[in-house]
């Protein structure tokens, strides 16, 4: 399965499904000093996680997030 194909489905799911999907992919990296992702990128992810659910800040259509990563990647 591509990424694109996970992040698709990923995006179906209900705010608080995508955001625990997030927190379970950012766990699962290796240590920050290993791959020099750091705590405050995590910090980041789950308050964005919390504001998602909490109805904070609008969601995206899957098709317009798509986009936004191809363009970005390149």
């Amino acid at each position: 399965m591509t990424w694109e194909a996970v992040a698709t489905e990923a995006l179906k799911l209900e705010p608080r499904e995508r955001a625990a999907v997030v927190e379970s992919l950012l766990l699962s990296l290796p240590e920050p000093h290993e791959n020099e992702i750091g705590e405050h990128l995590i910090k980041a992810w789950q308050k964005r996680g919390e504001e998602i659910t909490e109805g904070k800040v609008q969601e995206l259509p899957v098709e317009q997030v798509l986009t936004q990563i191809r363009n970005r990647l390149g």
